[in-house]
């Protein structure tokens, strides 16, 4: 689905900063602070008047900067705040010195039960931002060359989450404080490009949808089966034959009961029916407000225990012959927490997968191109193992914006697929991608995102 802005690499300049393509409202809050207290210096009114209509704010308090660079190494800033109105999205951002900055996420910011940090007893939504470098980043939406040590100012994003109309109330800051935080682990970052001639890519891209019918799909299987069938039949006819089904484990709607196990036969026995080989699965989903993944970064194991079951039935299904790609978790980066927790909660998934299904075919479906860094140590990591990687991103940029897939630090060989693309761009990106050297691109597709099958670069 339509990300925020993705992570910037080392080699591109910084840019305006902005979070979901909707339109923003920042409140900047400010004042010196230093230990363990409250922020003094507040500039805003704890009871703002906000009218927002469709995303954009009509009223903007005042603003102020820090006098002088923050160092908050070891802390972070913790601010409890009631949004104005229904379907606000609220986020933290911190700008540097030379105005680059980091963000929480938008998934953070929702008001939604599936949140740990929303009460809807009371209605508080806790952000918690502790700024970090690149290869520790808590966040994911950092510029390149973000210094955390100087820090000049702190905005309060508010954004309406699509919603159209007018919504006005009050913006609540209920507190803001620096507490201790301890300092987390490194993840394994690679560098994104290397220097290897062309490889990969396919004499033609598969193209196919990617989508969600309902994000309870596989729980309640039987009301959009009919749908399912209906896009299967579509892409027959326009000789299209990829799809990748979000949502598919969505642990929001409850565990992995027999229901779950039945759907996943049925949808792979669909999917054979009407021709679509390249069938690519989404087990979780971290572009959402998700509590069970967020559990599961903390402590990856009561989730490993849940899916083995599904893992050992499901691990190495295929569709007229050709092996189910498991797309691990859509745009893990949207989750809360550590990158280094984020990858051995994937080295966990993988591992269960080589126990219970050896040779399984595996990605992890990022949000653009520049958090491939986080993902292609994989190939070193499990060198040897039973176990097929396939390197996948999102792009909701333009086309021209992306590499040559030569130009990617990955293997020689290494399979690259476009799991999500704009259609409303135009469906000439499939001829670009096939111009870059990538293996295939699927198109999103929900109402705001229409895809027409029988449009874009004919499939093989």
């Amino acid at each position: 689905m339509p990300p925020p802005r993705p992570l910037r690499d080392e080699l591109e300049p910084p840019q305006e900063p902005s979070w979901k393509p909707y339109a923003l409202a920042a409140v900047m809050l400010a004042g010196a602070v230093a230990g363990v207290r409250p922020v003094e210096g507040l500039q805003l009114s704890t009871r703002t008047p906000v009218v927002m209509q469709d995303g954009k704010l009509l009223y903007l308090p005042p603003s102020q900067t820090f006098s002088e660079d923050q160092d908050w190494s070891g802390q972070q800033l913790v601010v409890r705040v009631k949004l104005p109105a229904q379907g606000l999205v609220a986020g933290l951002r911190v700008l540097d010195a030379e105005g680059r900055g980091q963000s929480t996420r938008w998934t953070e910011g929702q008001c939604d039960q599936n949140n740990l940090g929303y009460d809807p007893k009371t209605g508080i939504l806790t952000l918690r931002f502790q700024p970090s470098s690149h290869g520790v980043d808590e966040h994911g939406l950092t510029d390149g060359g973000f210094d955390p040590t100087r820090i000049r100012s702190v905005q309060l994003i508010l954004s309406s989450n699509g919603q159209s109309g007018t919504q006005t109330g009050l913006l609540r800051i209920e507190s803001q404080s620096l507490e201790p935080h301890l300092p987390a682990s490194a993840a394994q970052v690679r560098p994104l490009y290397g220097s290897q001639g062309r490889s990969g890519g396919s004499e033609r891209p598969r193209e196919g949808v990617s989508q969600y019918f309902s994000y309870a799909d596989l729980h309640h299987w039987e009301s959009v089966r009919p749908r399912a069938e209906q896009v299967f039949r579509e892409q027959q006819a326009a000789g299209k034959h990829a799809f990748r089904l979000m949502g598919g484990l969505d642990l929001r709607q409850g565990p992995l009961g027999p229901e779950v196990f039945a759907a996943t036969r049925d949808y792979l026995r669909l999917a054979e029916q009407y021709g679509q080989d390249q069938q690519i699965l989404t087990l979780l989903d971290g572009a959402i407000p998700n509590a069970a993944l967020q559990r599961a970064v903390q402590d990856p194991e009561p989730l490993v225990k849940e899916l083995r079951p599904f893992i050992r039935e499901f691990g190495s299904a295929r569709v007229n012959g050709k092996p189910v790609i498991f797309d691990l978790v859509n745009e893990i980066h949207g989750i809360p927490g550590p990158e280094a927790a984020k990858q051995h909660l994937v080295e966990r998934l993988v591992e269960t997968f080589i126990q219970e299904a050896p040779g399984a075919r595996l990605t992890v479906g990022v949000q653009n191109f520049r958090e491939l860094q986080y993902w292609s140590y994989l190939y070193e990591r499990f060198a040897g193992q039973p176990v097929d990687f396939v390197m996948t991103f999102h792009v909701y940029e333009p086309m021209t914006n992306v590499p040559d897939r030569d130009r990617l630090n990955l293997p020689p060989g290494a399979e690259v697929g476009i799991t999500e693309a704009d259609p409303n761009v135009g469906y000439d990106q499939a001829r670009v991608a096939q111009q870059k050297g990538y293996d295939w691109m699927l198109f999103w597709r929900d109402a705001s995102h229409p895809y027409d099958p029988r449009m874009g670069f004919p499939s093989k």
